[in-house]
């Protein structure tokens, strides 16, 4: 991402994990970057498609939450085994790319001009199996 900024790169990052800010903004049933941020319009549309998964990252922490929430039914019934397991493999599944994204930003820390290729590579396992993940999590 040549010529961006440490706070631009590091909203990104956060954006990834399913938190938009006031640089990547929600739009529609996805995260883009607000038009006021200044990013080469070649590296607008790497990182605009990179940012879709962090809108998914939010459909599948927001499932995670709701399965922690409702530990019980309304009868006082547990949750099934089923919706259990779903529970704890999205919870790792989630905290494992949590993890790949905080060592990218610890790399960034270190080498400031990492390219957006080099992001793309680290996540793309991850990139895989999201929007699987988040379709069963709707």
């Amino acid at each position: 991402m040549g010529g961006r900024t440490a706070a631009l790169f590091r909203e990104v990052l956060f954006a990834l994990l399913g938190h938009p800010g006031q640089a990547v903004v929600e739009d529609g049933s996805t995260f883009k970057l607000h038009e006021s941020a200044a990013v080469d319009p070649c590296d607008r549309v790497v990182i605009d498609s990179m940012l879709h998964f962090g809108f998914l990252m939010q459909t599948i922490e927001r499932f995670a939450f709701q399965c922690n929430l409702t530990q019980f039914s309304l009868s006082g019934e547990p949750q099934s085994l089923y919706q259990y397991r779903m529970s704890m493999a999205v919870q790792e599944l989630s905290a494992s790319f949590a993890r790949e994204v905080a060592a990218l930003s610890h790399e960034a820390d270190t080498q400031p001009d990492l390219p957006l290729v080099y992001i793309k590579v680290r996540l793309a396992q991850h990139f895989e199996i999201l929007p699987e993940l988040a379709d069963m999590c709707i």
